[in-house]
């Protein structure tokens, strides 16, 4: 092989799915080391986790990334279609703008809670490079000097093409935007988008799709590849998260979004053919990004059956895999003192909360399970563990939850004002007290919950 022999990796439009990333950084590895990554924008807004997106992509060396619209509209405040005007023009748009404006609003709110929204801002519109053969390069979301627009989508003639791509100085531009992989020669200029990490468009093969470059100083080729994932945990997730407009990101995930441009194209041309593959081994939808801080034993009684649980407790900066989580606890905090939890079998615990219950965001499960268990209200919370439960006994018969493992979230809460009639009567969390902090190690709980509590103490 030639020592200026270099392999690139080319994809686009994740849109806050971290599951399908993962997917497709996973088969990449399979094809060994590669030299740089060009990643074309639309990180984030438009998912369920945009912040846990650009946390797996800020590990990627010798990385480009370029500005999508959709990462404009997050920094900038101005948002896609329909405008204010159009709704004055039209009031039956006010319900999609609302929903549209919402979305990016909440997008912005996460992003700027995690500290991303200067890395956002000083993305570049294009990025221009030459490869070992001579061939000059442009990398940009949308067409030449845009990241917006509809982009330059097989339905565009040659003519029509051409006239776009007039003066981009470039023999190779590399785009994403549309949402359809491409492979098109027109005038010399190749143009090549690798299909979207997410949010497919217009039915047809799903799959997150990212494409390989190989060049030394011979030339260059091209390869274009799918990519297998569980959309339901995407759909799952995207229910649990909270966002407005989960109804159309659903929608998108499952390819029933038809942009208007397609009418212009017949679905097959300048689509690439592509070299699939299926895993040699599943990404663990359960990967935790933390650090270990307990791992202990517990038996669970179920019905008639007795459940043997190893569970583990991790220190974690980033939700994980939302389509896991079965239930949300909180450790309540006021002055220097933790809230106790008192059962009626009178064991005790520090870390109320509850099962999600269906179409129910995290957090409104949370608020809700600890004004029913504990009849505080809370807030400033803070994102501080994950437990993650594996069984360790066989299935019992009808069990309606995930198998064989299944995450908990935990979030340090300060108390705010106590509500009794929001306390529900005769439930199994029988009273509850404020205990310092310092008197915590003599009461009985549990090792992993005295590993959370230390994990709380060395944060605040």
């Amino acid at each position: 092989m030639s020592e200026t022999a270099i392999q690139v990796v080319i994809f686009s439009d994740i849109h806050g799915n971290p599951s399908a990333l993962n997917a497709v950084l996973h088969d990449i590895e399979q094809h060994g080391a590669m030299d740089a990554y060009w990643v074309l924008g639309d990180f984030c807004a438009i998912g369920y986790d945009p912040a846990g997106v650009l946390d797996r992509l800020a590990q990627l060396k010798n990385a480009v990334f370029i500005r999508g619209n959709a990462d404009r509209y997050v920094v900038t405040g101005d948002r896609p279609q329909p405008t204010m005007d159009d709704v004055r023009k039209d009031i039956e748009l006010l319900p999609l703008f609302a929903e549209v404006t919402s979305s990016f609003t909440w997008t912005q709110g996460y992003l700027a809670g995690r500290g991303w929204m200067d890395w956002l801002a000083k993305l570049p519109l294009e990025h221009r490079l030459t490869l070992p053969d001579g061939t000059r390069v442009l990398l940009v979301h949308a067409e030449p000097g845009a990241d917006d627009t509809q982009g330059l989508h097989p339905g565009l003639t040659d003519e029509e093409l051409s006239s776009i791509l007039t003066g981009c100085e470039a023999d190779l531009v590399c785009v994403g935007h549309f949402h359809k992989p491409m492979n098109r020669t027109v005038q010399g200029v190749r143009v090549i988008n690798p299909g979207p990490v997410n949010n497919p468009v217009g039915g047809g093969d799903l799959r997150p799709s990212y494409a390989l470059l190989h060049v030394d100083e011979s030339g260059y080729t091209l390869t274009f590849h799918k990519v297998d994932y569980d959309y339901g945990i995407a759909i799952a997730a995207t229910d649990q998260c909270g966002i407005p407009g989960a109804g159309y990101i659903k929608r998108l995930l499952n390819g029933q979004i038809r942009p208007s441009w397609m009418d212009a194209w017949d679905g097959v041309a300048h689509t690439p053919i592509f070299e699939s593959r299926r895993f040699e081994q599943p990404v663990s939808p359960l990967n935790i990004n933390g650090a270990l801080l307990f791992s202990e034993r517990e038996r669970w009684r179920w019905h008639q059956s007795d459940l043997d649980l190893e569970i583990s407790y991790y220190s974690v900066d980033s939700l994980p895999n939302l389509a896991y989580v079965t239930s949300v606890r909180g450790i309540v905090i006021r002055s220097g003192e933790v809230l106790v939890v008192t059962n009626q079998d009178r064991t005790q615990h520090i870390i109320p909360g509850g099962r999600i219950e269906k179409d129910e965001a995290l957090l409104n499960t949370l608020h809700r399970e600890i004004r029913e268990e504990t009849s505080w209200s809370i807030g400033s919370l803070r994102l501080l563990a994950v437990m993650h439960f594996r069984h360790l006994t066989p299935c019992p018969p009808d069990y309606p939850y995930p198998y064989p493992e299944f995450l908990q979230v935990i979030y340090a809460a300060e108390a705010l004002e106590q509500q009794p009639d929001s306390k529900l009567e005769g439930d199994y969390e029988q009273e509850s007290h404020f205990v310092p902090f310092d008197e915590i190690a003599t009461f009985p709980i549990s090792d992993g919950q005295k590993a959370l509590l230390g994990r709380l103490r060395a944060a605040m």
